[in-house]
């Protein structure tokens, strides 16, 4: 039984003979340093994201078992009942993204080829007939059509004003002047071009809907096609120039083969088929498309249902016969007494079947003969009954299969192991949604707690800085009043100097007066002092110096005033700076923060919604393993149960952090 190999696991660990009961929910307080044998994380550094964590508070696992052994013992129980567990690989979209006709590839609105079932596996469709041979289709007219002129006139179509250069039929001789990438010295240049093409138009997987630039370029201008020819292969070269008639065709009038196992690109020619004008054929698969619709080409006869112009006339009650035209796709009224309808572009064709009507034979397809008429008919009816009959048989066994599947949801709902199995997943889906929701919340928490610190030492780190920056401006201060202080004393100085030396002077010229008028008989013995120019001169320059001395002595004060000023700007403005930058690198760091704490949560997003998706396709295998071995076991069939629904509200908070 299953249970006896996934006893370790509540996600489908079911005991489906005795026991009826789930694993209690428990929770486990691991050590990060403890690696238990779990796949941990290595690359993951938020706390979060723990596999250990998961493995023991979501999935209960002990004993060292991982997620992956679980999924092995699945694969291995799922193998051995036959069960087919490979994930379903995308499917290629064989046709440019731009087009919006592939999607009728594998659909057909005809009522006679509803029962048709070898559509995919014969060149041609059973109840058309095989096609009329089209001249265009011989691989002569095909290698003849497919030249590099077409892409030289592509590039002139996208890039008017570029000047590409022509195709050259013959190669240019070397020139020994002047030595290029692709000159015969320089082969590992070539060589390393080629490869890289061969990479990129062989080696390179496609990827679903995945945009392709057409024409490829170097250095932002488009090859040349001699270039291309040269490095390509001769069926490389015939791949490219289908891709090139592929993107020279507007997407809306793009056809791709409605066959689903060929789906090769139809390119546009003006040869038409005079049987089938409204159809253009595949050239692969010999497939007839309808240009209508763009799907498997309708009986003849037959009007396309995704003609809704006609299809509105003839509702409108018209009795007469109403076509269009193969050429200028109006519609054309018929003219009473007569199968041979002419347009107003002068295009002649049959009013039964639309083929281009012959001047000579008439209709190509012998609609206006009695006896093509009846044998289709008759065709028709045999059809139309081969239908019936195949669609009453199909509505038999749906309805069959309605009953078995309607006794198989009643079996399943009776069994009590289904319930178990539902009742573990659905508990097992809330530990989920409560680990992730708490993961989140401690995330978050992380966060806010790494914020309030690194804001707490941005704070302590800006206080610091004010009071350096006062403590610096308070030192330049004292200084400056210091200096100013001794300017002054040394000025005072220089005032008491210049007053005592005139003092000096003046004495010795008002002693001089003195001495000339009170003359005695001993004056005659002593020396006689002389007051020159000179003197004069000089006592005139002191008395100069000490009226300006004060005007002086205030000039300079204001000079080291207006120093000292400049020098205390300066120092403002450093100190602004440096606060400046300061704050900068403290908006940078909460930014980093912020994308740091963006990054992990959207880490944790993606973490928990892969959990979810492998989580479910446990789920479904389990289901799938139950049924199988119930089925075995009981020798009836049993309809799968659904997986646990998980709740919007949940899965949308849950999404927000992606």
């Amino acid at each position: 039984m299953i249970a006896a190999v996934l006893r370790q696991s509540p996600i489908i660990a079911v005991d489906m003979a005795n026991s009826t009961t789930t694993t209690p929910l428990t929770t486990t307080s691991v050590s990060t340093g403890v690696n238990n044998g779990a796949d941990t994380n290595t690359g993951a550094t938020a706390p979060e994201l723990s596999d250990l964590d998961y493995f023991i508070t979501v999935l209960q696992l002990s004993n060292g078992r991982t997620e992956n052994q679980i999924e092995d013992d699945l694969l291995s129980k799922a193998n051995a009942l036959g069960i087919s567990s490979a994930p379903v690989a995308d499917k290629r979209i064989t046709s440019s993204v731009e087009s919006a006709s592939t999607v009728y590839n594998a659909r057909t609105f005809s009522m006679l080829s509803g029962g048709s079932t070898s559509t995919a596996l014969t060149t041609h469709s059973s109840l058309f007939g095989p096609p009329t041979p089209d001249p265009a289709l011989s691989s002569g007219r095909q290698s003849k059509d497919l030249s590099f002129a077409q892409y030289d006139r592509y590039l002139s179509v996208i890039d008017p004003h570029h000047n590409h250069p022509k195709f050259v039929k013959e190669s240019l001789k070397p020139d020994n002047t002047a030595q290029s990438i692709f000159s015969g010295k320089t082969k590992r240049s070539l060589f390393s071009v080629k490869s890289g093409f061969r990479l990129r138009w062989k080696k390179k997987p496609p990827q679903p809907l995945e945009v392709i630039f057409m024409p490829p370029r170097c250095c932002a201008q488009p090859l040349a096609g001699s270039i291309i020819r040269d490095l390509l292969s001769r069926d490389a070269q015939q791949e490219f120039l289908k891709a090139i008639i592929q993107y020279s065709t507007p997407w809306q009038a793009r056809i791709f083969c409605s066959n689903p196992s060929c789906g090769e690109f139809i390119p546009p020619h003006q040869k038409l088929d005079p049987k089938y004008p409204l159809n253009v054929t595949c050239r692969k698969c010999n497939t007839r498309v309808c240009l209508m619709c763009k799907r498997n080409a309708h009986p003849t006869g037959k009007d396309c249902p995704e003609d809704w112009e006609l299809d509105q006339v003839i509702k409108s009650g018209d009795n007469a016969g109403w076509k269009r035209c193969y050429k200028c796709r109006n519609l054309v009224q018929l003219v009473e007494g007569s199968t041979h309808m002419t347009c107003r572009c002068k295009a002649e064709f049959c009013c039964t079947c639309g083929g281009v009507w012959d001047a000579n034979t008439g209709c190509p397809n012998f609609c206006d003969g009695e006896e093509e008429m009846e044998r289709r008919k008759r065709d028709e009816r045999v059809q139309l009954a081969e239908y019936k009959e195949e669609k009453a048989v199909q509505e038999a066994a749906a309805a069959a299969a309605s009953v078995e599947r309607l006794e198989a949801e009643e079996r399943t709902r009776n069994k009590v192991d289904f319930s178990n199995l539902a009742e573990m997943q659905q508990q097992e889906m809330d530990r989920f949604l409560e680990f992730a929701e708490q993961g989140k919340e401690h995330m978050r928490a992380r966060f806010v707690e790494q914020k309030e610190v690194l804001m707490k030492r941005h704070a302590e780190q800006e206080e610091k800085m004010q009071d350096k920056h006062a403590r610096t401006v308070s030192q330049l201060e004292d200084r400056q009043v210091a200096a100013e202080m001794d300017l002054r004393n040394t000025l005072e100085a220089s005032e008491r100097s210049v007053k005592i030396r005139l003092k000096h002077m003046e004495a010795y010229c008002d002693g001089l007066g003195r001495s000339s008028g009170n003359s005695s008989p001993d004056s005659s013995n002593q020396h006689h002092r002389v007051v020159t120019e000179r003197d004069l001169r000089e006592l005139g320059q002191q008395y100069n110096i000490r009226d300006g001395m004060e005007r002086s002595h205030q000039a300079k004060i204001n000079v080291m005033r207006d120093r000292q000023a400049k020098r205390m700007e300066e120092l403002m403005d450093r100190q602004e700076t440096e606060f400046e930058n300061l704050l900068d690198r403290h908006r940078d760091e909460l930014d980093e923060l912020a994308t740091h704490a963006a990054q992990e949560e959207e880490g944790l997003g993606n973490t928990f919604t892969a959990r979810k998706a492998k989580l479910v396709r446990r789920w479904e295998l389990a289901i799938e393993i139950l049924r199988k071995e119930l089925a075995a076991q009981d020798g009836v069939k049993y309809a799968p149960i659904p997986t646990p629904t998980w709740p919007e509200k949940k899965i949308k908070e849950f999404s927000s952090t992606k």
